[in-house]
């Protein structure tokens, strides 16, 4: 056969060449070079990482005709003969095939005698742990006493199925399993060197399929290249192994964050017409989950490259904590329950509606028992003439709650009037009859579901301006003309617009750049700009949904348009313009600049400093 597959032409001949493992190499190497030599070695580890591979390279560095050392020659006779395999002097047994103790002691009868040729005869037998009690117990006087001219080398997937008397008898070394990111590097050299055609998603592909064992990866991109006719690429991979394409878990997770539960569905049954693995798509999506998590308390502990890189840096912004804890713990208990349900497209269905199902909104962990729970209320058209309470009324009444301090004693209010009590009582005006004045269209107002005063704030603690609404004539509080809302005004009054979830995020984006009104009219009409590179969660309905909150807030019919902008500059904005979320960003970054000028300038902290020659940790400083 004259094609080699890659696995045995490219298994490392030196120390040098091998992939990981430095432990491993750093002790040998230092041992070989002292001079610090010994009579057995234990090398153990998962299938494909390098055991066999290190203990023929032991067998050359005992052997080399040019002296004992970490770097054989590979060019001498000794050298040559162990990489052919034709060796007289190094012994290799398979274990699993020689368990009995006759074999064993075939094996010892020939120890006494000296080399053929070589420095040391050398006895390598795979699998140790295949070998019987009786067996292990023949070896164990010449395992501790051995002939000088003797080296044991064992290797072995399982040691602790190994007499702790044989251990104790060997200096053990455990090979630790490559990650992928030194499997993708290697298999770029490889590939390279054998002009094949590849993207990095292929390559990730086979890395993540390998499971930490370079044999296996190699393996399969013998595989790959004959499946894609010389070209691997991510997909070609993914058909080949069956896997779940990255696409489809990006796409699922992204219509569970909008919730768009019409997509999700469609998502899954595409997916169930590909002899789908649904244990293995939770698998993967719970991965999914945990590189969000990592990517929002350490952002610097990315792994996989660049692999889905933007999705998972700016899902890590998007989605709470909470939430992100919630979707792991529901899909660990989906997992468990997924083989019980009827059929496993049913399960995995049920499994992704309960993610849209529970769901947490960011508390304020400051007032947790001030939170007013709103639902929606739809407004009937004012042309009906119909009250507004008439179509609510029952359904709403035994689910809203009224704030504490509201009297025992006080009258019956309608839920209507209790959401505008509860609404008015934090300092919002809830609207008049304008806002359903003749002519304007009906609106579906939708409250905000988190706390209005947790608005005022952002995750970090840091406070959004108010706008200056105060008459001073008579000392009350006034919403600012919708006339001059500008996006320093907007900055100002975002924290007081009723909006949550994934429409507060996209609205904390936005710049409102121009406005209309229509005639006499009441409604106004207010284009608001979006940068594309945060346009990942929008769709069209949170242009009506915005307009609500705005409707709301300003007592008057609110139609909005957000347009997606890929030219910020076209915009021509001041300076000093800028969105919600920027702001933030820059305050947060001003009030931590100016903790640590406090802290530095503080005497005491000199002091305290200076008597325990301290430092002091700059990431743990934060702002009051």
């Amino acid at each position: 056969m004259s094609y080699q597959v890659l696995a045995r032409k490219w298994r490392p001949q030196s120390f040098e060449a091998l992939v990981g493992q430095s432990h491993v190499l750093k002790a040998l190497s230092n041992a070989l070079n002292q001079g610090r030599l010994h009579h057995a070695y234990l090398l153990t580890g998962t299938r494909g990482v390098g055991k066999t591979t290190i203990a023929r390279i032991l067998a050359r560095c005992f052997n080399c005709d040019k002296g004992v050392s970490a770097s054989p020659c590979g060019v001498c006779a000794s050298c040559l003969e162990i990489n052919e395999g034709r060796s007289v002097d190094l012994i290799e047994v398979d274990a699993a095939s020689r368990t009995k103790v006759e074999d064993t002691r075939e094996l010892l009868d020939n120890v006494q005698y000296a080399p053929t040729q070589s420095r040391y005869k050398i006895y390598l037998i795979d699998e140790v742990h295949m070998l019987s009690n009786h067996s292990f117990n023949a070896l164990l006087k010449t395992l501790e006493e051995p002939p000088p001219h003797v080296v044991f080398l064992f290797a072995t997937t399982h040691p602790q199925k190994i007499p702790p008397t044989v251990l104790s008898r060997c200096l053990q070394f455990h090979l630790k399993n490559l990650t992928a990111d030194l499997i993708v590097e290697h298999l770029k050299v490889v590939f390279d060197a054998e002009s094949v055609d590849y993207d990095d998603e292929g390559l990730w592909a086979i890395a993540r399929a390998g499971q930490g064992s370079m044999r296996d990866s190699l393996s399969l991109s013998d595989q790959a290249i004959a499946f894609g006719g010389g070209n691997v690429t991510g997909q070609g991979v993914n058909d080949m192994l069956g896997t779940i394409d990255q696409e489809v878990l990006t796409q699922l997770l992204a219509a569970v964050v909008i919730n768009d539960a019409a997509q999700a569905l469609t998502i899954i049954a595409e997916y169930a017409q590909k002899s789908p693995d649904f244990l293995g798509l939770v698998d993967e999506l719970l991965k999914l989950v945990h590189r969000i998590v990592v990517e929002q308390a350490v952002p610097s502990a990315g792994s996989e490259g660049q692999l889905n890189r933007q999705f998972i840096q700016q899902y890590a912004t998007l989605i709470t904590p909470e939430n992100l804890q919630l979707y792991y713990q529901s899909l660990l208990i989906g997992k468990r329950d997924l083989p019980m349900a009827p059929d496993p497209l049913t399960g995995m269905e049920m499994i992704i509606m309960r993610l849209f199902a529970f769901q947490l909104a960011p508390l304020d962990r400051t007032d947790q028992a001030d939170i007013v729970r709103a639902e929606s209320v739809a407004v009937v058209d004012s042309q009906k003439k119909k009250p507004i309470t008439e179509n609510v009324e029952a359904k709403r009444s035994s689910e809203l709650q009224v704030d504490d301090s509201i009297s025992a004693d006080a009258p019956m209010q309608s839920p209507v009037d209790e959401l505008k009590t509860q609404i008015e009582s934090k300092g919002i005006s809830s609207g008049d009859s304008s806002v359903q004045s003749q002519g304007s269209k009906p609106l579906n107002i939708e409250l905000a579901s988190t706390p209005l005063e947790q608005a005022n704030s952002d995750a970090d603690g840091i406070p959004l301006p108010s706008v200056d609404v105060s008459d001073t004539s008579t000392g009350s509080t006034k919403t600012p003309d919708i006339e001059a809302l500008t996006p320093a005004v907007w900055c100002q009054i975002f924290s007081a617009i009723p909006l949550s979830g994934v429409v507060r995020t996209v609205a904390s984006y936005c710049v409102p750049i121009n406005f209309l009104t229509a005639g006499d009219q009441l409604k106004v009409c207010i284009e608001f700009a979006l940068d594309e590179s945060n346009a990942t969660l929008f769709n069209p309905d949170h242009n009506e949904r915005l307009a609500q909150g705005l409707s709301i807030y300003f007592s008057r019919p609110v139609d909005v348009t957000i347009s997606l902008v890929g030219d910020w500059s076209s915009l021509n904005l001041d300076e000093a313009d800028e969105a919600p979320a920027e702001y933030r960003t820059r305050m947060r970054s001003e009030a931590q600049g100016e903790a640590l000028d406090s802290l530095k300038k503080d005497q005491n902290v000199e002091t305290i400093m200076a008597a325990f020659d301290a430092e002091m940790d700059i990431d743990s400083v934060k702002p009051l």
